[in-house]
């Protein structure tokens, strides 16, 4: 099977039902297990050309607006988010690596992610 069909992938690029409503993470943004957590950290960085800055903040992109069929979507999904959190306590860490070698993991932002 390819990559590109796996479904971890296709449920975290909104893929995985025809309506973005009806998508694996649009139900599990408004569930309300998350809230058991007494602290959240959510770590990110802007290196990381693996998963989205915002999106490992849990906060909502300027480029949201730029799409008609899932920025509501996803706009959604913070919203669901930020209430499921409301009572949690989340602490938001922005890392920066200091990578001075150049290679392949550092160009395509894979070190960072990793």
């Amino acid at each position: 099977r390819k990559v590109k069909r796996a479904k971890p992938l296709e449920q975290l690029s909104l893929a995985d039902a025809p309506a973005p409503a009806d998508t694996l993470l649009y139900r599990l943004s408004a569930a309300p297990q998350l809230a058991r957590f007494a602290h959240v950290l959510l770590v990110s960085s802007a290196q990381d050309r693996y998963v989205p800055h915002a999106s490992s903040r849990i906060e909502t992109p300027p480029q949201v607006a730029d799409d008609p069929r899932l920025g509501p979507a996803y706009a959604a999904i913070v919203r669901n988010l930020s209430e499921v959190l409301a009572r949690t306590h989340v602490v938001r860490v922005d890392v920066v690596f200091d990578i001075a070698a150049v290679s392949i993991d550092t160009l395509v932002g894979r070190a960072a992610h990793i």
